[in-house]
């Protein structure tokens, strides 16, 4: 195994990882934008407005704003 193929495997394992991560997060996003609703700290609008966002969201900064966003409209997260 050269040196490139070393290279290509360790990006495609951080690669993979991120992407992992990222799905967790939009998961888990989304199931606490359920919990938010349940509880009745978020509106059914707001919470569709908050799930329309996480369709497009393609990296960890991205959920974070959509973290950030969840914790201004709910009580939730305090």
């Amino acid at each position: 195994m050269n040196d490139t193929t070393s290279d290509a495997l360790a990006n495609e394992r951080i690669r993979h990882k991120m992407v992992s991560s990222l799905d967790y997060q939009i998961g888990l996003l989304a199931d606490t934008i359920q919990q938010a609703v349940i509880e009745g700290s978020v509106d059914p609008e707001e919470a569709a407005q908050l799930r329309e966002r996480l369709w497009g969201v393609e990296s960890l900064a991205e959920t974070r704003d959509v973290w950030d966003q969840l914790a201004e409209d709910s009580d939730l997260l305090e």
